[in-house]
């Protein structure tokens, strides 16, 4: 990875101005010659018409990358990042197009028209997509995009309750809390390709939502991608599966009233 011609170089400040929709996001890492000297502290702000504030840690542990995935590639156009450490060494800056993107960067991971049977989950990408309450609305709106869900108050309704349930499932889609190794859910045969936790057992809980792995592929949405960790895909999946196992509504104005998880003014209860 270090190897990899920067797009540009962080000391103190730097960033970099592009067309929008052309990277789906921006890998960071140091030169590997600086092995064993302490972690760079970045804060990163994302510009796609609102700032995305990330705050990373990058090691000098020959060349391992940490990336940032933008929550709306499509228009993303602008990445500033600021050293938050003090430290004078250089960390390298390479945008990033989505190995399964097309050349705008549009995601191209294979979907199907529903529900997938559970081997076809990817488990790919843990902690690469944006994190914060207003990324996770844009997720929602995303999810929603693909469901086909357009009236602005059933929009609102949803934004409202799932941004809720992200609050507490996931902290907002923090990388800390992708996956759930210690509650009731976490049994089952251990899956060694999980981005998450390596080995983890099959049926935890996963992703912005928390969904099992039978939960988001029996309430896959069509249009979104097989990774669990991808935020769109998880949203819709639950979405589909509060309608469906606590009876919401479509435009979701009871979403609230039926799961105790999505109302802010109830005490957190699971979902």
């Amino acid at each position: 990875m270090a190897a990899a011609e920067p797009d540009f170089v962080v000391t103190h400040q730097g960033g970099v101005t592009f067309a929008e929709g052309q990277y789906t996001g921006v890998r960071f890492f140091c030169d590997h010659t600086l092995d064993g000297s302490p972690r760079a502290a970045l804060r990163v702000v994302v510009w796609s018409g609102s700032a995305d504030v990330r705050y990373v840690a990058v090691g000098n542990d020959g060349g391992s990358a940490v990336t940032v995935r933008f929550a709306r590639p499509l228009l993303t156009h602008t990445v500033t990042v600021t050293r938050t450490d003090g430290l004078s060494f250089p960390v390298h800056a390479v945008l990033d197009r989505d190995p399964a993107s097309g050349s705008d960067g549009t995601p191209t991971t294979p979907t199907t028209p529903g529900p997938i049977p559970t081997s076809q989950i990817d488990f790919s990408g843990a902690g690469s997509w944006s994190s914060g309450s207003a990324a996770c609305v844009g997720y929602i709106d995303e999810a929603l995009d693909a469901m086909g869900i357009t009236d602005p108050g059933a929009r609102r309704s949803w934004e409202l309750g799932m941004d809720t349930i992200a609050s507490r499932e996931s902290a907002y889609n923090s990388p800390r809390w992708q996956i759930n190794t210690s509650d009731a859910n976490a049994v089952g045969p251990p899956v060694p390709e999980d981005s998450a936790r390596p080995g983890a057992p099959f049926q935890c809980s996963r992703g912005v939502a928390q969904c099992i792995p039978q939960t988001f592929a029996g309430y896959h949405q069509a249009g979104t991608s097989v990774r669990i960790y991808d935020p769109v895909a998880n949203f819709a999946a639950a979405m589909n599966y509060v309608m469906d196992a606590y009876g919401v509504a479509r435009d979701g104005h009871d979403l609230a009233a039926k799961v105790q998880q999505a109302d802010p003014d109830r005490p957190p209860a699971g979902y």
